[in-house]
């Protein structure tokens, strides 16, 4: 569309515009000939002859400034006509001011009629058709341009249309881009809630969406590892409870001992106050005995002799009643405790 109008504003309408300046120019020249033709003052004839020169000028600026202007073929042919024309005209044109300036009026006005009026109409000729050509491309630039402006608005539709479904298209990748992930997130969540820390998943990226599946996959290894720690502290914790009641089995089990030997040992002892209690009974009738012996012995002299041997007799009866206790102790201390040394000594009971 720039082109287009650059080319109908900065090209096509100057064109046309020079070309109109042209036609004028040879306008004004045609009257200031025909002025110098009619008038009889000279000071008139050079007046007229002044605005001839600065005419030419102009229309000379005006073709060079065409010639600078165009570039195709066509229109480049149309200006050489032109210009033959334009050099044509000048020069009948300058013999007819050469006869109006010498005073020759009556040549001036033969020649007016018959040479420079028919150069003039061809001048004028050449000089409409290229102004016809150029108003020909100016209404093809516009069409162009117009055409350029159909083409650019139905451009502009599809691609509002294109930018509509792209948009679309667009938002619902990043809905799901994101939704996809924050679903992935709720469901490795809840599975983390319900204790399930073998779920696999991958995150990838540098988006929130992304860095949040990380942060779950660092929170999922980590409970993984103290999960396994606490798995093996209460597996150790298991062990150690296992050999604390194992020992405390032990334990029970040698109390256990140790009390089913207090209670033998108690029933030694038992036994051993009983024995004690029958020798203080031996030795209670033997201090009767030894009394009724005094008495006897007090008695009588012969009697005396009977009290030693009753003595005798009744000493080797404690003696006997001893050993047998002695003999009865050892034999329940060696079996209760077998290899113990009885009475202090080195030797061993029974």
């Amino acid at each position: 569309m720039s082109d287009s109008f650059e080319t109908v504003v900065n090209d096509r309408v100057p064109r046309v515009i020079a070309l109109f300046e042209v036609k004028g120019e040879i306008n004004l020249i045609a009257r200031a000939t025909r002025n110098m033709v009619l008038v009889r003052d000279t000071a008139d004839v050079k007046k007229e002859a002044a605005r001839i020169d600065v005419a030419r000028k102009k229309i000379d600026e005006r073709l060079q400034k065409l010639g600078a202007q165009i570039k195709s073929d066509q229109d480049k042919t149309a200006l050489t006509q032109v210009t033959e024309a334009h050099n044509k005209y000048l020069g009948v044109q300058a013999k007819l001011v050469e006869l109006a300036d010498g005073g020759q009026t009556f040549e001036a006005k033969a020649m007016l009629m018959d040479e420079v009026r028919p150069v003039q109409n061809a001048y004028f000729g050449v000089i409409d058709a290229m102004i016809k050509l150029q108003g020909d491309q100016l209404d093809g630039s516009v069409k162009d341009t117009h055409s350029v402006v159909t083409s650019t608005r139905l451009l502009m539709g599809l691609t509002i249309v294109l930018s509509l479904v792209a948009a679309a298209l667009l938002a619902l990748w990043t809905m799901r881009s994101i939704t996809g992930p924050l679903k992935q997130a709720v469901a490795v969540s809840q599975a983390v809630a319900a204790g399930d820390l073998s779920v696999q998943f991958e995150a990838q990226g540098h988006s929130e969406t992304a860095q949040l599946l990380s942060a779950l996959k660092a929170m999922q290894d980590s409970l993984a590892k103290v999960v396994a720690n606490v798995r093996r502290g209460s597996e150790g914790v298991a062990a150690s409870s296992g050999e604390i009641a194992q020992g405390n089995n032990d334990l029970s089990a040698r109390t256990e001992q140790q009390a089913s030997a207090l209670e033998q040992t108690a029933a030694s002892m038992e036994e051993l106050s009983s024995a004690v209690k029958q020798n203080a009974d031996g030795a209670r009738q033997a201090n009767q005995l030894a009394m009724t012996a005094s008495t006897v012995a007090a008695k009588g002299g012969d009697v005396v002799g009977q009290v030693a041997q009753t003595m005798k007799g009744i000493n080797e009866s404690s003696r006997k009643i001893s050993d047998i206790i002695q003999r009865d102790r050892r034999h329940r201390l060696s079996d209760q405790y077998p290899g113990a040394q009885c009475g202090g000594g080195s030797r061993p009971c029974g």
